[in-house]
């Protein structure tokens, strides 16, 4: 309820539920005044998805309202309705859009088993990477939908070269090495932001302008795609692979360290650094408490 300082708000509400109940009941716009309202009041009823949701009602302890005062209630009414059925519609794309892009990421895992979880690991680690450098909350959405789509390129990769169990030809690495452009095509038939696709497009760009595809350097290469380079070699590094072992957490964060100013953003592996370190610390707290226990 918004009211003046001045006003009596225990008798405004007195009267504006009992005009409410009334309208409710009655299904239409009411214009009441007496003993029962202590004043005149003004209700209108408001649905949401075509079903009564709340009452809408203005109090005067003085004075009657006039038709053109129900009138001009009614359309502020009508203005909220639509207000809140654009919402549940916005709300509604925006649980179908992560509905897709979970499935992209999931399509991705499954054709390459080994990497299970992979895309979602990423993305939650990117997420508190920019977080821990302060990036804008704007900025940390464009990151965690990259980060979840960012392999979704390799979709396009032939089963056969994804599953090869031998040393990949030049050809088939050329092949791999487009999925960063098939994944920002198919990012941008999504009609994904620009800033998402770019992010997708060059996470695999170096530093020092050795990455592919398009050989940036430094700066030239997006935030975006900085932070997912960093998150994506770290959560690779420390999952076991059929060729190799998995990293230790310290192992894989040494590697990182030994990839400053070459491959990876300073920036974005002290970010890592801080966000591995403080779980590690609350690792050991949660352990110290059970040997306490």
């Amino acid at each position: 309820m918004f009211a003046f300082e001045s006003v009596d708000t225990d008798r405004a509400e007195r009267a504006m539920n009992s005009a409410a109940t009334k309208a409710v009941t009655a299904g239409i716009p009411l214009t009441l005044s007496g003993d029962d309202t202590e004043g005149s009041v003004i209700a209108v009823p408001l649905r949401a998805n075509g079903r009564l949701d709340s009452v809408a009602c203005a109090w005067r302890a003085e004075g009657e309202f006039e038709q053109q005062q129900l009138d001009g209630l009614q359309l502020v009414a009508r203005i909220i309705e639509m207000g809140s059925d654009n919402r549940r519609l916005l709300d509604e794309a925006h649980a179908r859009m992560e509905g897709t892009l979970q499935t992209l990421a999931d399509l991705v895992d499954l054709r390459q088993p080994e990497y299970s979880q992979h895309s979602a690991m990423t993305a939650q680690l990117a997420v508190g990477v920019g977080r821990t450098m302060g990036l804008p909350t704007s900025d940390l959405e464009d990151i965690r939908v990259s980060a979840l789509l960012h392999d979704v390129g390799m979709l396009q990769v032939p089963e056969e070269i994804i599953r090869a169990a031998r040393p990949l030809t030049p050809d088939e690495i050329a092949t791999i090495r487009r999925h960063p452009d098939a994944g920002a095509e198919i990012v941008k038939r999504g009609n994904l932001a620009p800033r998402i696709q770019a992010a997708v497009r060059h996470h695999h760009e170096r530093l020092d302008g050795t990455g592919y595809p398009a050989g940036l350097k430094g700066h030239e290469i997006p935030v975006a795609a900085r932070v997912i380079a960093v998150c994506d070699s770290y959560v690779a590094m420390t999952a076991s692979r059929p060729h190799r072992h998995a990293l230790t957490a310290s192992e894989a964060a040494s590697q990182l360290v030994q990839g400053v100013d070459s491959a990876y953003d300073r920036n974005v592996v002290h970010a890592l650094l801080t966000i591995l370190n403080a779980r590690q610390s609350a690792a050991a707290a949660e352990l110290q408490a059970a040997a306490v226990l």
